[in-house]
């Protein structure tokens, strides 16, 4: 699925929280599109079509920290 397929499955206000992240952690377009992939995946386990802020931040919780 790619980010065009996504994004139309994803809440605005969980968009604008990815937007945030992804300044806030300066996500490299890669980083924005998994992100996005692990919150859809997320919203499927949870049997949702749409991707919820809840879900989204779920997804960030998973994101390798760097040291």
């Amino acid at each position: 699925m790619t980010i065009d397929e996504l994004l139309p499955r994803v809440e605005y206000s969980a968009l604008l929280c990815l937007n945030r992240a992804s300044e806030q952690f300066a996500f490299s377009y890669r980083r924005y599109e998994s992100m996005l992939r692990i919150s859809y995946t997320i919203a499927s386990l949870d049997q949702s079509d749409i991707v919820t802020k809840h879900q989204l931040l779920e997804a960030l919780q998973y994101r390798e920290q760097r040291i």
